[in-house]
This record gives structure tokens, C-alpha cells and sequence, in this order.
């Protein structure tokens, strides 16, 4: 096969993982609209959408740039209640300014997911066994730090990561109108354009497909693995504070599937649970997926179990799916 042959067969290979979820969510968006008498589609509904989106986007992305390198982080939802936890508790408890709690807790994020990877690095464990420990770890020190309590009455400054108000003073404010989908669009541009245009994007996918290559070519493995995990840490503080502030309180119990939901969010999205294969935006069309079937069965009044249900079937539907089309790759 020619060189440009190959060229076309990876591209309308890339199309067709990009139109396996955009297709599911178009004929979802149909369906629930027909089944909801057109009150799916409404403005009010696409925003809530969105909003529900945005905190599995932001977690997602941290975790697809883990599974395309070859691994998996366990982590993603004890590290979204300890970050968000302990932005309440500086907050509440020490008086640190709301902002700087943040940023504090996005880069105790970070150092979580430096563990993670040089944990796993320097032990050549898989990174299921080591992130699987770290999970329970921060799970519960998110407990020890508020007693197992959740931490309310937050600043409005704080709120306002997920409000988009944000109080200058007394009577006036600064407002940025939908900040929830702007975080999708900073996110998935960034990640996007690192993965694609950069070399630790290359670095990244090349690991992910073979890294005893990878090492022979010259990348230093170990060094790039570690790098994808504190990256993927920082997302899933930044994550654990947004969804503070929009919840509205510090909840150390929170948070419990998000692992699966980011690890959905990437599957679906086209992302290879082998490594070395995946896309932003796959990923972010996996999460608005998944948020719109979430919002899609409460319009029809079904019991939350089965979006559970569903959740399940679509992994499974994407596992084999992608497993199928690396067989007809090769």
C-alpha cells in the first residue's frame, strides 16, 4: 500500500470513530425528542446538558491522555472529593482567599497524579494496581478532613467558578455567562492541540502502541508516563474544585463512579483501552453522551438505575466496537 494510500485509510479510519458517538448522539437528541413531546432540545435543556457535561469533560480529557499512553487511573473520583474537600476546608478553616484554595487544591491534583505515575513507573506495576490504592488513600482522607461531614456555606467568589458570578465588591460583579462549557472549550482545545501538535502528544501515542519502542527510539518512557499522570491530576483537581463550586459544598462522599464516567467517557469517545490510540474530541462527544442520556431518560421519568444500565451498555457496545475495528485495521 502506497504512503498516501495509508494516509487516506488512517484519516477515514479517524472519521469513523468520530462518527460511531456523533451518530449515537444525533439519534439519541431524535428519540428523546419525539419521546419528550420536543422539550429535549429545547435552549434550557441543551444548557443543562452542557453543564453536566463539563466536570466529565474535564476529567475525561486527564484520563484519556493516561489510557493513550497505555495506562489507567483509578483515582479520578477520590481525587475530585479530596481536591474539592480540601478547597472547602482552606476556605472554611484557614481562611485562605477562594481563589488561591483553588489553585492549592487543583496542584494537590497534580501531586496526586505525580505519585501515580512515579509509583507506577519505578515499581513497573500497572497503573490499575497503583491508582486502585490511591484511590482508597484519598478517598479517605477526603473523610478525615471534614469527620466524613459535608463543608457548606462556600464564599461566592468560590461559587463563582461554576456560576460565572463572580462579587468585585458590594454592588458590582464580574459575570461570564455559560463558564461551564467554556471550561469544555479550554480543555478540549488545549489537550487537543498538545496531543496533536506537540512532542509530548506524539510521545504520548507512541508509548501508548509499543514502548519498548518508544525506549529504543530514545523517549524517555518513564520520565513521559509520569508527566501524563500529573496532567491528568491537575485536570481531575480543577475538576474536583468546579465541582464544588457547583454543588455548592465540599463532599468527601461525592464523586464515587466518576472514575467510571471519565473511563466511559474516553471508551466511547473512540479512545483504545490498549493505549496508543484516541482524540479529544471523541472524548468530549463520549461525555455529552453520556450527560444527554442521563438527562434525556430522567425527561421520560425512568428510575436512575437505568441510566446505570445504559452507561453499561454503551462501554461494552465501544469496547467491541473498537476491538472490531482494530481487527479490520490490520
Amino acid at each position: 500500500m502506497s504512503e498516501s494510500a495509508s494516509g487516506a485509510s488512517r484519516i477515514s479510519q479517524a472519521l469513523l470513530r468520530f462518527a460511531a458517538p456523533l451518530g449515537v448522539l444525533v439519534l439519541m437528541a431524535v428519540l428523546f425528542s419525539l419521546g419528550s413531546g420536543g422539550k429535549f432540545l429545547t435552549p434550557q435543556n441543551l444548557q443543562d446538558i452542557g453543564q453536566q457535561a463539563a466536570i466529565i469533560v474535564i476529567v475525561g480529557v486527564g484520563q484519556t491522555l493516561v489510557i493513550v499512553s497505555g495506562g489507567i487511573d483509578l483515582s479520578v473520583g477520590a481525587v475530585v472529593a479530596f481536591t474539592g474537600t480540601l478547597a472547602a476546608v482552606l476556605m472554611l478553616e484557614h481562611n485562605v482567599p477562594p481563589l488561591l484554595a483553588a489553585l492549592l487544591a487543583t496542584l494537590a491534583g497534580g501531586m496526586i497524579g505525580f505519585f501515580n505515575g512515579f509509583v507506577s513507573t519505578r515499581t513497573k506495576l500497572h497503573p490499575f494496581i497503583i491508582t486502585l490504592g490511591s484511590m482508597m488513600v484519598f478517598r479517605g482522607l477526603a473523610l478525615a478532613l471534614t469527620g466524613a461531614r459535608n463543608t457548606s456555606l462556600l464564599p461566592p467568589m468560590f461559587l463563582g467558578l461554576a456560576s460565572g458570578e463572580f462579587p468585585l465588591d458590594e454592588r458590582h460583579k464580574l459575570f461570564i455567562p455559560s463558564i461551564l462549557m467554556l471550561y469544555i472549550v479550554i480543555v478540549g482545545v488545549a489537550a487537543h492541540i498538545f496531543l496533536t501538535y506537540t512532542r509530548g502528544g506524539r510521545y504520548c501515542f507512541a508509548i501508548g502502541s509499543n514502548p519498548e519502542s518508544a525506549r529504543l527510539s530514545g523517549v524517555k518512557v518513564d520520565a513521559w508516563l509520569t508527566r501524563y499522570f500529573v496532567m491528568a491530576g491537575l485536570l481531575f483537581g480543577f475538576g474536583g474544585v468546579v465541582q464544588a463550586a457547583r454543588i455548592r459544598i465540599g463532599q468527601p462522599t461525592g464523586s464515587e463512579s466518576m472514575e467510571l464516567e471519565a473511563i466511559a467517557a474516553a471508551v466511547i469517545g473512540g479512545t483504545s483501552l490498549s493505549g496508543g490510540r484516541g482524540s479529544v474530541l471523541g472524548t468530549v462527544l463520549g461525555a455529552l453522551l453520556m450527560a444527554s442520556l442521563r438527562v434525556g431518560l430522567r425527561m421520560l421519568r425512568l428510575d436512575s438505575y437505568w441510566q446505570t444500565v445504559a452507561l453499561g451498555v454503551a462501554i461494552v457496545v465501544a469496547v467491541v466496537y473498537d476491538r472490531v475495528s482494530r481487527a479490520r485495521s490490520r
